[in-house]
């Protein structure tokens, strides 16, 4: 076999070691214990098949090794995030340097331009539910960026570099990065839902309230079988946080008025029996048509019914916690999904109208733009009624 030969030859069984490792990726996550950092674990993984690529290297000059350990660095950056890059730098760039030669810095340099590209391409497209051959060869040409540490490189070195390995090496990171990132993502979307379902299993053993994706599942449901009407939009009430009650209450505390909370609603007469656990931490059940057509005076119920008798906590203490209440209108299926999915952000929404309480009561007329709101709504109400009158 020719020297030729020989290197494409260690080439691609360097490159079927980053294939089998993207296909191995999601069955050792779910086998680690609970102990243990899945991250830390497959990153020093990826560190290890890094220091593989670079046993057979291609050699051109003494101390230069051109190879492709910085494709399992950078997928590690953008799959593992900061902790399993860092285990796995800690094995690639200590096996670098003891290598040594005349190109340890430029390789070095090459690691953490790859690790950095990957860290940075997870944080761009870190709000997709799945990322597809765009966002892949998106990552391929930014982990590239590590090509230009080749100007680290002796005089000589560097030349021949640029003229002869730079290219290829960018055409195989094109080819190959896209394809063991399209096999990442396949088995991180599989753990994701996984462990979705594995929490939808069953209530918030704190709270007693439903997971978020099954509270999602339950209120579609409800509102297919249910007659036109009896679910029209949300109601979502928030613990106010930015007073004394946050900084002397401990989280295990919160969880506990978040359930003493759905108690008192199920013994109300708001709402339906059925409340989740948003994302962002509130409480989240389905209204009426006839609640979500006054959004206001139903918040104002809202807060009254759970703020009017003190709560008994955990060591004798009572306290009247700050609820805010918002009622989000749905009454269509389209728009009941718009609102579950801006309730799923992890962040609040600010209101959009004044919540007044009891001892408030504004006396002034309401704006034309919260007139027209509500007309709206309650001529869809009365579409809804007139509508189930014909049957």
């Amino acid at each position: 076999m020719s020297a030729a030969a020989a290197d494409v030859a260690d080439f691609a069984a360097s490159l079927s070691l980053i294939f089998v490792l993207a296909l191995a990726y999601g069955a050792l996550h779910r086998r680690m214990p609970r102990a243990v950092s899945p991250r830390v674990v497959l990153g020093s993984l990826f560190g290890v098949v890094a220091f593989l690529e670079m046993q057979r290297p291609l050699q051109p000059f003494d101390g230069v090794l051109i190879d492709m350990r910085n494709v399992p660095i950078a997928l590690a950056g953008a799959f593992l995030g900061r902790s399993g890059l860092a285990a796995c730098l800690a094995i690639s760039v200590t096996s670098r340097l003891v290598f040594g030669g005349a190109g340890a810095f430029a390789g070095v340099a090459g690691m953490l331009f790859a690790g950095g590209a990957g860290l940075l391409w997870q944080h761009l497209t870190r709000q997709s539910p799945r990322r597809h051959m765009g966002h892949m060869v998106a990552l391929a040409g930014l982990m590239s960026t590590h090509i230009t540490t080749g100007l680290f490189l002796p005089g000589y070195a560097m030349l021949w570099f640029f003229s002869e390995a730079a290219g290829p090496l960018f055409a195989i990171n094109m080819v190959v990065v896209p394809i063991a990132a399209l096999i990442l993502e396949r088995e991180r979307v599989l753990l994701r839902e996984t462990e979705a379902l594995k929490d939808a299993a069953e209530l918030h053993p704190e709270t007693g309230l439903l997971p978020w994706a099954r509270f999602r599942h339950e209120v579609a449901s409800r509102m297919t079988a249910a007659p036109p009407g009896d679910i029209a939009g949300l109601a979502e009430i928030a613990l106010n946080t930015t007073n004394v009650f946050d900084r002397l209450w401990r989280p295990m505390d919160t969880m506990t008025v978040l359930g003493a909370m759905r108690l008192r609603l199920e013994q109300s007469d708001i709402g339906t029996p059925c409340f989740g656990l948003s994302p962002r931490g509130t409480v989240v059940f389905p209204v009426s048509s006839d609640a979500a057509a006054q959004p206001n005076q139903t918040s104002a119920h809202i807060e009254n019914t759970l703020s009017k008798d003190a709560l008994h906590c955990p060591g004798g203490r009572q306290t009247r916690p700050g609820i805010q209440a918002q009622v989000h209108p749905a009454m269509t299926h389209q728009d009941m999904a718009e609102q579950l999915r801006q309730l799923s952000l992890n962040e609040q929404r600010p209101r959009t109208a004044s919540t007044p309480g009891p001892s408030k009561r504004q006396t002034k007329p309401a704006t034309p733009s919260v007139d027209g709101a509500q007309l709206d709504l309650l001529f869809d109400k009365a579409a809804l009624l007139m509508s189930t009158r014909s049957v």
